[in-house]
């Protein structure tokens, strides 16, 4: 069985010093990127995040961004990304629908994801990537205090078919209106 979350872990044993990703400023190699996907995904843990619970994301493309998205896999968590074009009550519409329990904010967002943080009724945990506001988690912070170890697949019992990733269109079929 090969999962989602096994990527990485592939990549930093057979190539652990190639470069694996880059981005701006941003350059890991296969081992250091695998290194943060473990540590993220052990901050979620710490949080008291389980498997099938949703992580919402509501960021700009980043290397924190594709972080989220192995470490939610790795740990049986999926992503419900977030496109921040949409208003304010869309977002909370998917956030709510999709049932997130932790939503994760990029650069530039912070405000928003303030304004409507209190119609998220499911999210128990707010995360910022870059700007830590009150009441959110500091991504970095989180990172540095989490241990680089591989999470047990098999303690939380991840499986190839595991929901990865539930993705919203902005299509008009999918919300109802009374």
């Amino acid at each position: 069985m090969y999962t989602l979350g096994d990527i990485p872990r592939h990549g930093a044993l057979n190539f652990p010093l190639r470069t694996a990703v880059v981005f701006e400023g941003d350059r890991y190699t296969y081992a250091e990127f695998n290194d943060r996907i473990n540590r993220c995904a052990r901050s979620l843990l710490g949080l008291g995040c389980a498997k099938g619970e949703r992580v919402a994301i509501m960021a700009d493309n980043c290397a924190k961004y594709l972080e989220a998205y192995f470490a939610a896999a790795k740990i049986g968590m999926s992503v419900t990304p977030l496109n921040v074009r949409l208003g304010d009550d869309e977002l909370v519409f998917i956030g709510n629908d999709c049932e997130a329990t932790v939503f994760i904010v990029g650069d530039g967002y912070e405000a928003r994801a303030e304004t409507i943080r209190r119609r998220l009724s499911a999210v128990k945990q707010f995360i910022c990537f870059d700007n830590p506001r009150p009441g959110f988690h500091a991504y970095a912070e989180l990172l540095a205090q989490a241990s680089a170890e591989e999470p047990d697949r098999d303690a939380y019992e991840v499986d190839e078919n595991d929901l990865a990733i539930l993705m919203y269109t902005g299509g008009t079929t999918g919300r109802r209106r009374a």
